[in-house]
């Protein structure tokens, strides 16, 4: 009986070798990008790494807050920082917005850690064009932008107006 315990032990052990110590394939993390779209900041056009949207107004499912994000890099540095920015509609339910005036916001911040001085900059848009052609049943809502934004400090824009353009496609759920 003994003898029938120390082999099924070492049966055991044996399993427990061979199944903990295989070997599989050296995980490779892969680069995000959505291939969704693309904005062009400070005169060069990069890819999104992420275009998403959310009905940010509970009641009205037409509203829509969209998000982007890319990597940029500039000529100099070292390695890539992103490009954040938002685009908040009440409603789609048109499809031109002329910015100022019809409800839209539009901020963008530059995340850089390559610059020791202000790593974060904001931005807010000032004038330009959104385009949407609107996914009102579900499905793929295309939105494209021709905007000028403006660097701003507490709020408060300040410098030269910047211009920024893109285009973004976004799946709608209901």
């Amino acid at each position: 009986m003994k003898r029938i315990s120390s082999i099924i032990l070492v049966v055991f052990t044996l399993v427990i070798v061979f199944v903990g110590c295989k070997k599989s394939e050296e995980f490779v993390n892969p680069v995000f990008m959505c291939e969704c779209g693309s904005v062009n900041w400070n005169g060069t056009e990069y890819p999104l790494l992420m275009a998403e949207y959310i009905n940010y107004i509970d009641t009205n499912l037409l509203s829509r807050r969209y998000y982007v994000t890319a990597d940029v890099m500039v000529e100099g540095e070292i390695e890539a920082h992103n490009f954040n920015m938002t685009i908040e509609l009440d409603t789609v339910s048109q499809s031109i917005f002329l910015l100022p005036g019809d409800d839209a916001i539009v901020l963008a911040e530059d995340v850089n850690f390559n610059d020791p001085i202000q790593t974060v900059r904001t931005f807010q848009a000032d004038g330009g064009v959104i385009e949407i052609a609107p996914a009102i049943l579900g499905g793929s809502e295309s939105v494209s932008f021709n905007l000028s934004m403006q660097q701003t400090f507490d709020g408060i824009p300040f410098g030269v107006p910047i211009p920024v353009s893109g285009s973004m496609v976004v799946q709608i759920t209901l």
